[in-house]
């Protein structure tokens, strides 16, 4: 449409310029550039959150069941007994002004098995991430709130009022609690960049200050404590920073002990970037998740020292990837018998295995004046 350089207002109809540009409708996004000298660049394609996504219970032996879940849903998490869901249900929160990180916050809510019923348990601010205690009583969970972004904790059953266990000028997350529940490991950072740490903090002292975990890498995330708390899985670049540009970004899978995390270190993967991972109740099976979309199953003895097997796929690519490569998109129950993802449905299947293509169009701005004609 033609706008009044003076008036500022618009006039005349709309003109379709070029078609089948890439965009993400549900977020309001397109793939598409323009360059001061008149050159227009852009993907060709559809809208890539056409078609949905679904929620996927699954068994060891194959069965299968539909979640009536949200597409909206994120970083699903059983709860100790495994009978519940802490998630993140995604909701626009642009207002507050949290920037890049907008995308993966929400409120906190809680899904029943049982029922499939979906309850709200955070009610101010922007919160995401939950994390069960070891007891199942409690959720610790990021928020975003008066212009300050924390960690905070409130009962699993909605009891009581929330409190604040630590205050940042930037993005913070629960990743992991301790088995005994006097520690907690916590992201920060800006989560949809990469650019993460992990910290640690005692949940036993008031107005605990959290410390650096580790001290290599600059994109470290995804931890998971084993159940005996000997041992942390996490997710970084170190191993790769000195390996050129094409893989100095790419997380590895890496297994340190705890609480002293240079006293050992193993390299869980080295050809699969990786996003999250999960341990079973043993310690003694270690699950993954490729960006790809594929979880994966590695064998582990924690008892001398810490041995792993072969990485072993356990589901293929037909789940869905994070928007942000950090944010979990599978959980695995307590018991592990039960297997969540998110998986695409088969519309959408089809257009994330379109190829893309990259278009330039030359002297793009003589194409529009053509279209749209000055006039006097």
């Amino acid at each position: 449409m033609r706008v009044d350089e003076q008036s500022m207002q618009i006039s005349g109809s709309e003109q379709l310029i070029e078609d089948r540009i890439e965009a993400n409708l549900t977020r309001g996004h397109a793939s598409y550039a323009l360059s001061a000298d008149g050159r227009l660049v852009y993907l060709e394609g559809n809208d890539v959150a056409s078609g949905g996504t679904r929620w996927v219970l699954s068994s060891r032996n194959g069965e299968r069941q539909t979640l009536n879940l949200p597409d909206n849903a994120h970083h699903p998490v059983f709860s100790p007994d495994g009978r519940q869901l802490a998630m993140t249900i995604r909701q626009d929160v642009s207002a507050l002004g949290t920037g890049p990180n907008e995308d993966i916050l929400g409120y906190v809510a809680l899904y029943q098995l049982d029922d499939g019923s979906l309850t709200r348990r955070s009610f101010t601010g922007a919160a995401f991430r939950p994390k069960w205690t070891p007891d199942g009583k409690q959720l610790v969970y990021g928020m975003f709130m008066d212009n300050a972004w924390g960690l905070w904790i409130t009962a699993a059953d909605g009891s009581g009022q929330p409190s604040q266990l630590l205050t940042a000028t930037e993005p913070v997350w629960p990743e992991s609690i301790t088995p005994d529940g006097g520690g907690l490991i916590y992201g920060i950072g800006v989560f949809t960049r990469g650019g993460d740490r992990l910290h640690l903090l005692s949940l036993l002292e008031t107005a605990a200050t959290g410390l650096p975990l580790l001290e290599f890498g600059d994109r470290q995330i995804g931890a998971a404590i084993s159940p005996d708390g000997r041992f942390i899985a996490y997710t970084s670049n170190e191993l790769n920073r000195g390996n050129g540009d094409e893989r100095a970004s790419v997380r590895d899978l890496i297994v340190s002990p705890l609480p002293n995390v240079n006293d050992g270190q193993w390299q869980i993967t080295s050809t699969t970037a990786v996003a999250n991972a999960v341990w079973d109740s043993s310690g003694k099976s270690l699950y993954f998740w490729s960006v790809s979309g594929d979880i994966y199953r590695v064998p582990a003895d924690p008892e001398n020292g810490f041995r792993q097997g072969a990485p072993e796929l356990v589901f293929d690519s037909t789940l869905q990837q994070s928007s942000t490569s950090q944010a979990p998109m599978f959980a695995v129950s307590p018991d592990e018998q039960l297997f969540l993802y998110r998986e695409l449905t088969e519309e959408r299947a089809v257009i994330a295995a379109e190829t893309t293509l990259a278009v330039l169009v030359d002297n793009w701005a003589e194409k529009v004046k053509q279209l749209l004609p000055v006039t006097n």
